[in-house]
């Protein structure tokens, strides 16, 4: 996987987390989107525990993380 950095301060910003993991869950529905995710170094795990989640279930989680690595 490439080290990839965004040059903002996520940690604390739960609105940008949500929308991050919104589009990750969009990823996950396109043709090849798990093959693309599993190649850029995602885990089978989280991939499915956030196809498993709802919308109130992201804004609390996106609300409580501290880091994300992308």
């Amino acid at each position: 996987m490439k080290n990839r950095s965004i040059p903002v301060a996520i940690q604390q910003n739960s609105q940008l987390i949500f929308l991050l993991l919104t589009e990750v869950i969009r990823v996950i529905d396109t043709d090849h989107g798990l093959d693309n995710l599993l190649s850029e170094g995602f885990s089978p795990e989280l991939i499915d525990k956030l196809r498993r989640r709802d919308a109130r279930d992201l804004l609390d989680l996106s609300s409580r993380l501290n880091l994300i690595s992308v």
